[in-house]
């Protein structure tokens, strides 16, 4: 039964769902915000002006500020992160062959309201002292499965790039 749910899970995360309206100006993702990174924290605050019509998009969908850090020694993830998010979900790892991702989602994105600033916060900690790193600032917006509301079960579908800078910085940044 187990491998069945997992078969699953895996053929759901490859289906493309097809959307209404093409995502590709991101109007979805928030207006502004700030972002703060060093090698002991990666903090972001942000805000939308108007709630997005998600439903646009998809029928379940998700959120995630996603911060990638392209010099793998720069940190690694601590044990902690705290968001003010609906429904939230730390998503961290090394998803891609250069960078580390460090992620906080939504798995409701509908709940999200307009002109409310939204935190995450993930706790690292140094690989090598005095280290900088050029960090690219992501907004995603995906969905997951009807019968799968997990973490696990999030696929992201649209990626708006919201800045890019070299790090330890604090920046705001502005669509």
């Amino acid at each position: 039964m187990k491998k069945i749910f997992i078969i699953a899970v895996i053929f759901a995360m490859l289906f493309v769902v097809i959307s209404k309206k093409q995502a590709n100006a991101c109007h979805w993702a928030p207006n502004k915000g700030l972002v703060d990174i060093s090698q002991w924290a990666a903090i972001n605050y942000f805000l939308w002006y108007n709630q997005p019509n998600w439903q646009e998009y998809s029928k379940t969908p998700t959120y995630e500020q996603e911060t990638r850090i392209t010099e793998k020694s720069f940190a690694s993830y601590n044990g902690y992160w705290a968001s003010t998010l609906p429904k939230p979900y730390l998503d961290v790892g090394n998803n891609f062959d250069k960078e580390d991702n460090f992620t906080v989602g939504s798995l409701d994105a509908e709940l999200i309201k307009s002109n409310t600033w939204y935190s995450t916060s993930i706790a690292t900690r140094p690989d090598i002292a005095g280290k900088s790193s050029t960090v690219k600032l992501f907004s995603q917006l995906g969905y997951h499965p009807w019968w799968c509301e997990n973490a696990w079960c999030s696929a992201g579908q649209y990626w708006c790039n919201l800045a890019e800078f070299t790090a330890p910085a604090r920046i705001w940044w502005q669509k």
